[in-house]
């Protein structure tokens, strides 16, 4: 070979390195000619996550891949910045569907998605219910059964379906009295009782073993509003009468030495336990911190609330975020400006997310979720923002997080299932349509009250 066809040759290699280089590191960094626009373009990139895993994934109704077997995930690449339609399916789930862009140089995510079964099983675990005391921080519920016009209490375990009888109404009474109200200590070892016969009496149920009842004779002492557990001991508001007048005092309760202490503060209108501090609210609207022994208060509102004894009040607790319910209105203390604010004037009913980042709050028609921390996935939110899930003509009850970004809820005998991601359509379904008194959702299975009968699903995620 010449010198000349060798230099020629690297001269034509050299022009091929001189133009392929610079078309390499465009096509690494994600440029692209579209033939049809005959214009250069960036792409951007899909990333999905869904539960169960294996499932396929469709862009504009074209199959691309599973998700991995391992993290449910995948990634896509190389798309034309515009708008596709995305569908996660797998056999037996409802398919997941939105409309979502691609932005040039960036991902696009849906990190959250949940398919929800096609198909929902229930099967009879327990009958003859009444009434369902259930615990919201273990696995126990206290059922009320009635058996030849005589009622009875039972425990029923949700984590090992195991049910225990606990009292008969004949055990303690030859009359017929009326069971108004039980408490469920947080350990679930304890219940306590209001039993009427001509007057209200108090009973302490230990369910720790074998179920003893301890009565309780130092408390018929008149009209007790609220009553809560405190360790061991219990903690009540109650309404006395001082100089001609009717009061309300916040008492501690010593279980152990059968005695009442003396109040520790008047005024209270509600209270709330959490841990071992508690939470008083007085007739002032000044909102209190306590510890166990009704010791170091601590006013939390640098503000005080507009007080109205025609209203009802709730203390709703998930430290570090602490809510007010005065009414049908639902406030957050800032815990900056140490002030109330507003979430919604018309609240039927709230409930915060698993992972305490997020409070649902809806009335009869409208579901709306408010962000207590930052969400930095998509789609991002920011702390406090309150946003609108859905609406419907039918009257919403029964609202639950099915995990932290599903909803489950009842809408006129209608089970759904709604995420809370609203990015153009929700994904919403419906679970079941089924004549039912109430449901609850607990240990990720939905329980059904039918008639007199409780039912239950398999594990549901």
């Amino acid at each position: 070979m010449t010198k000349r066809i060798r230099t020629a040759i690297f001269g034509v290699l050299a022009i091929l390195f001189l133009i392929a280089a610079p078309l390499t590191v465009l096509y690494a960094l994600g440029w692209r000619f579209d033939f049809d626009q005959k214009q250069i373009y960036q792409t951007g990139i899909f990333y999905f996550k869904a539960t169960p895993k294996n499932a396929e994934m469709y862009i504009d109704g074209q199959f691309q891949d599973r998700t991995d077997i391992f993290f449910g995930s995948i990634l896509v690449n190389n798309l034309i910045p515009k708008d596709y339609n995305i569908e996660i399916r797998k056999p037996g789930y409802h398919s997941f569907a939105k409309n979502l862009p691609i932005v040039a140089k960036e991902v696009t995510e849906a990190s959250n998605i949940t398919l929800i079964p096609e198909q929902i099983s229930l099967n009879p675990v327990l009958d003859k219910i009444e009434t369902i005391y259930q615990s919201i921080e273990n696995d126990l519920i206290i059922t009320k059964e009635t058996n030849e016009g005589r009622w009875g209490l039972k425990s029923f375990n949700l984590k090992n379906s195991v049910k225990s009888h606990l009292l008969d109404e004949n055990e303690f009474s030859d009359f017929d009295s009326e069971l108004v109200r039980v408490v469920i200590s947080p350990d679930g070892n304890k219940l306590l009782l209001e039993i009427r016969i001509r007057t209200s009496d108090y009973y302490l149920l230990d369910i720790s073993g074998e179920p003893t009842l301890t009565d309780l004779e130092y408390l018929d002492i008149g009209s007790i509003d609220e009553i809560h557990f405190l360790r061991d001991d219990l903690l009540i508001i109650q309404t006395i009468v001082e100089r001609n007048q009717q009061i309300t005092t916040l008492n501690k309760v010593d279980v152990e030495n059968a005695e009442i202490e003396p109040w520790a503060f008047k005024d209270a209108v509600t209270v709330s336990v959490f841990g071992n501090n508690v939470y008083y609210l007085n007739n002032t609207g000044a909102l209190l911190k306590l510890n166990q022994n009704l010791e170091n208060p601590e006013k939390l509102n640098i503000s005080n609330i507009n007080y109205s004894k025609n209203k009802d009040y709730q203390i709703i607790i998930s430290e570090p975020h602490l809510f007010l319910k005065s009414g049908s209105s639902l406030y957050f203390l800032d815990p900056k400006t140490r002030l109330f604010k507003l979430v919604s004037d018309n609240v039927l009913g709230q409930a915060i997310s698993p992972d305490n980042k997020k409070i649902a709050h809806w009335d009869n028609h409208e579901i709306r979720v408010m962000y207590l921390e930052p969400q930095y996935d998509q789609p991002t939110r920011e702390k406090n923002e309150n946003i609108f899930i859905t609406r419907f003509s039918g009257e919403i009850k029964d609202v639950y997080w099915y995990n932290n970004f599903y909803l489950i809820f009842d809408v006129d005998n209608t089970i759904k299932v709604s995420e809370t991601d609203n990015r153009d359509k929700l994904n919403i379904v419906d679970s079941m349509e089924s004549k039912h008194q109430g449901f609850f959702w607990i240990n990720q299975k939905l329980y059904l009250l039918n008639e007199d009968t409780l039912l239950s699903s398999d594990i549901l995620q």
